[in-house]
């Protein structure tokens, strides 16, 4: 729609071995016009080669030998000055690849290797997830003390479509009003159950997308709460999430809960009462918590706990793996942790992990770095 002089639309045939749907384009240029091979060019055909070559410098095609990957090792060992340098700040984000996944954070942070965000294309899921955020950080600005069910249901119908339009068009697409209305449907049950969680619990919203500023084992962090509430002198940290509530009672209870137990000891003033915590799973409408401390009507994870010492407990341990990987970057080991080298790797610490978080046995999500640690055959 906003092409001036040239649209050029590239449409592989497979992508990581696996078939590519046609680009949604192709179909509307086929319906309105009657013969296309006058702009069609297949680069793997000679003569089509050719007759591209008058509109662009092309590359010539080359034949590259297969290079086979060694297997994941253990641990990278790298030569030169020490992996890690006090940085300016850490995000949690960062924080968390250098618990877990030493590899990530090296190749992002230290390496400054990233992805550009162009050549990523969010999960449906991961979608309407932001989506869902998007909305419910302007909604959460209005008096949402005098708004009833009516009229949050209608300020979700007059508000979606244009945020639709500008964020997430795929869900506007031909074949996708199934997935559009449940989408919107969860999302107004969603904004409806936040709003009386919220009211009968007497919490108003002092902030939404607000940033967190202070320190972790003396390093600087920075972070962004999605959701910052008051009752008095009281405060309560929500993370608004699109997923399933079992993944975060289990995360709860398996004393995981990590961003939401720094973000809570950031915003903490001494002499007021310690900050509590919650996930709101928006498409479920359910509010999360370790315990009933700021949330009466929800059920707690952990019923009998004592959120103070727990999320005490929780922060001994993050800063014990946080010294713990800092001393293995500056002997310039890398820990490559996924599932080919997990055995290795216990077999390598024994009792040494005893009082750290507890590692994972996987393979880290949203791996950019696969290839380079031998994740790829």
């Amino acid at each position: 729609m906003r092409t001036r002089k040239q649209l050029v639309l590239l449409l592989p045939k497979t992508r990581e071995g696996a078939e590519v749907a046609p680009h949604p384009a192709f179909g509307y240029l086929e319906a309105k016009f009657k013969n296309l091979s006058a702009i069609i060019y297949d680069i793997e055909n000679a003569d089509d080669l050719q007759r591209l070559s008058r509109h662009f410098d092309l590359p010539g095609l080359t034949d590259l030998a297969p290079r086979i990957l060694a297997s994941p090792q253990a641990f990278i060992e790298v030569n030169g000055s020490s992996l890690y340098e006090n940085q300016e700040y850490e995000s949690f984000t960062s924080l968390d690849a250098l618990f877990y996944y030493p590899h990530k954070w090296v190749f992002k942070y230290r390496a400054q290797l990233r992805k550009p965000s162009i050549l990523s294309v969010v999960s449906e899921r991961t979608l309407m997830g932001n989506l869902a955020h998007r909305f419910l950080e302007k909604l959460l600005k209005k008096d949402i003390q005098n708004l009833d069910k009516n009229q949050v249901f209608r300020l979700v119908d007059e508000g979606i479509y244009a945020l639709l339009a500008q964020e997430g068009s795929i869900l506007l697409l031909y074949g996708k009003e199934p997935e559009r209305i449940d989408f919107i449907n969860k999302l107004k049950n969603g904004c409806w159950s936040l709003i009386t969680f919220l009211r009968d619990n007497n919490w108003e919203v002092e902030q939404t997308e607000k940033s967190i500023e202070g320190s972790f084992a003396g390093q600087p962090i920075k972070g962004r709460a999605d959701l910052v509430l008051k009752r008095g002198d009281e405060r309560a940290i929500v993370d608004l999430k699109w997923s399933k509530s079992t993944y975060k009672e289990r995360e709860i209870k398996n004393y995981e809960d990590l961003q939401l137990t720094l973000y809570t000891s950031m915003i903490h003033e001494k002499g007021l009462p310690h900050p509590t915590a919650a996930y709101f799973i928006i498409n479920e409408g359910k509010m999360i918590a370790r315990t009933a401390d700021g949330f009466q009507d929800v059920n707690p994870v952990l019923p009998h706990a004592d959120f103070a010492t727990v999320n005490q407990t929780i922060l001994d341990r993050m800063e014990k793996t946080f010294h713990w990987r800092i001393g293995q970057l500056r002997q310039n080991k890398v820990e490559v942790r996924c599932e080919a080298t997990v055995k290795a790797l216990e077999e390598i610490y024994g009792a040494e992990l005893l009082d750290l978080l507890e590692m994972k046995s996987a393979d880290a999500y949203f791996d950019d770095y696969k290839s380079l640690i031998g994740l790829i055959k």
